[in-house]
């Protein structure tokens, strides 16, 4: 997609943030639905390359995939009617881990794992990590996910061991996490470049063994 039609996004975006509200929407609302209709093609594109080198994909529309603009007032600290970005999530399975992209003026970047899953889901992820640590150790030591994503998101964790676990656990860094996440920066400008998909792709390829590495710990959830 050429340059300047993404970057009608992020011109949309830019003037959303000074003028987040309903008024300046409904006033604005085809510039929306152009901005969100290249988005939506965009995601499309991640969707179809995804089902290439994925054979357990489940195909999700990119329509299905996009997340609402609209702001949940209800448990929003931040009260403006409309979020600031374009959100994708193009896995919507029940206890599947997600592979999300978000686009915004702020920041960009993609994601993939658990962010804050139920109390019976963390226990699950824990049991397996430590059932399998040797596993657990290979996927985030291989040099394509050190690349692609450094390491697990470690901020959101808890202060003392989990229960059932000793502080002298050989992962308790890792079982202390209340979620199993990685995150790469996207900049602006490769949002904006021709192979910003292929970057995408490649990032989802980094990111499968621990997806599925998540996903095997929640069989039983799931069943």
């Amino acid at each position: 997609m050429a340059l300047i039609e993404k970057q009608k996004i992020f011109n949309f975006l830019n003037d959303l943030i000074q003028n987040n509200s309903k008024e300046w929407m409904d006033k604005n609302r085809h510039r929306y639905h152009e901005a969100k209709a290249i988005f939506i093609e965009e995601i499309d594109e991640i969707i179809r390359q995804v089902k290439l080198i994925d054979p357990e994909f489940i195909d999700i529309t990119a329509k299905k995939s996009i997340l609402r603009i609209n702001r949940n007032l209800v448990f929003s600290k931040d009260k403006t009617p409309y979020k600031d970005n374009f959100g994708a999530s193009i896995i919507r399975e029940e206890a599947k881990s997600d592979f999300y992209i978000h686009i915004s003026p702020h920041e960009c970047f993609i994601a993939a794992g658990f962010y804050h899953p139920p109390n019976e889901m963390l226990k699950l992820i824990r049991q397996e990590i430590d059932y399998e640590q040797n596993q657990f150790l290979k996927i985030i030591r291989d040099n394509d996910f050190i690349e692609a994503y450094d390491q697990l998101m470690m901020e959101d964790a808890l202060k003392t061991a989990p229960r059932g676990y000793s502080t002298d656990h050989p992962l308790i860094e890792y079982l202390r996490l209340k979620s199993y996440v990685v995150m790469h920066p996207i900049t602006t400008k490769e949002f904006l470049a021709d192979d910003f998909i292929n970057k995408v792709i490649d990032l989802y390829k980094a990111a499968t063994p621990l997806r599925k590495f998540l996903d095997t710990a929640l069989v039983e959830y799931r069943e």
